[in-house]
C-alpha cells in the first residue's frame, strides 16, 4: 500500500510540475532517449523476460521538450512491460520511431494482455484503470495525453484482448 501511495504521489508531483513548466526547445536524440529508458526500466521492473526491439529512422535532428518526450516514452514503455502476457512464449515490445523535419512518430507495440474495447475510450481519463492485473494508479496515461497535447501532438491506440496493444505518437518537430 505504501509503495502504491508513493507511486501515486510521485506521478501527481510529475503532473503538476509538467503543468507549471514552460515548454522547452532542445535537441532530443530519440535513439538515445529510447535506449536509456529501456535500460532504466529493465533494472526497475526486471523486464529481462520481455524481448524489446528498437528501430529508429532519423532523417533529421529533432527539437522538442526532452523532459516531456521522456515522460511519454517512459509511461508507455512501463505499461508495455507491466502488462506483458507471461503466458506467451515470446513476449515482446517493438519500438519503431521515425524522425523527420516536420514530425517525430513513435509506435510502441506489444503482444501483452491487451485492452478491452469498452475501455479504449477511457484509458486517458484520470484514475481510469482498464485492468486489475497490475498496481497502476490510473494516472500514467492521463499524464501521457496531457503531455502530448502540450507538445501539440497526437496519440492513438489500438488494442485487442489477448493480442496486444499499439500506441502511435505524433509530435511536431520544433526544428525551426
Amino acid at each position: 500500500s505504501l509503495l502504491k501511495l508513493n507511486s501515486f504521489i510521485e506521478e501527481m508531483n510529475n503532473f503538476f510540475r509538467n503543468e507549471k513548466l514552460a515548454l522547452q526547445r532542445e535537441k532530443v536524440s530519440i535513439p538515445a532517449l529510447i535506449n536509456e529508458e529501456i535500460q532504466d526500466l529493465k533494472n526497475l521492473y526486471h523486464a529481462d523476460k520481455v524481448r524489446i526491439e528498437v528501430k529508429v529512422d532519423e532523417v533529421s535532428d529533432f527539437f522538442s521538450d526532452l523532459m516531456r518526450v521522456k515522460t511519454v516514452v517512459t509511461n508507455i514503455l512501463t505499461n508495455a512491460i507491466k502488462y506483458a502476457d507471461p503466458g506467451k512464449t515470446d513476449p515482446f515490445i517493438k519500438v519503431v520511431a521515425k524522425v523527420g523535419a516536420e514530425f517525430c512518430e513513435v509506435a510502441i507495440s506489444d503482444n501483452g494482455i491487451g485492452i478491452d474495447t469498452e475501455h479504449l475510450e477511457k484509458i486517458f481519463d484520470l484514475f481510469h484503470r482498464a485492468t486489475s492485473v497490475s498496481n497502476g494508479t490510473g494516472i500514467g496515461l492521463f499524464i501521457v495525453k496531457d503531455t502530448i497535447e502540450r507538445l501539440h501532438g497526437t496519440i492513438e491506440v489500438q488494442s485487442e484482448i489477448g493480442v496486444g496493444t499499439t500506441f502511435r505518437i505524433h509530435i511536431p518537430n520544433q526544428l525551426y
